[in-house]
């Protein structure tokens, strides 16, 4: 997308563009935050550039070192859904895979929603 003369790009563009690879888990506890688990790899001597939130209990790991990704997600296969992370006392489980039926309920369409599809078909037109 183009704002003036500044492109903008989203995630999936810039990870395909800059070969980023990535990983997800699922089902995360609410009290925990990307902090909690860049400080478990510190002390478990992974490196992963990059941790964020993007719904509810869900966590993406990035990294531009495709070779430690695969090392930390094959550390995460092992755990087998339960890891301890420094700072909270309780075990905290995990999936690795998103079992949630989002994408099977039917979209009920409202006012909002037009106006989303407005300015999205807008923006996409570049005028």
């Amino acid at each position: 997308m183009t704002v003036g003369k500044k492109k903008y790009y989203d995630s999936t563009h810039y990870a395909t563009r800059n070969q980023e690879s990535t990983f997800r888990i699922y089902g995360v506890d609410l009290s925990v935050g990307p902090c909690h688990f860049l400080r478990y790899f510190k002390e478990n001597n992974f490196v992963c550039e990059y941790v964020d939130s993007f719904s509810e209990g869900s966590f993406v790991f990035a990294s531009f070192n495709k070779q430690e990704l695969y090392r930390l997600r094959t550390h995460m296969h092992q755990l087998n859904g339960i890891i301890m992370i420094p700072g909270i006392k309780s075990p905290i489980t995990f999936r690795l895979e998103d079992v949630s039926n989002n994408r099977r309920r039917p979209h009920l369409k409202s006012d909002q929603d037009d106006q989303v599809a407005k300015r999205r078909r807008f923006e996409s037109s570049g005028i």
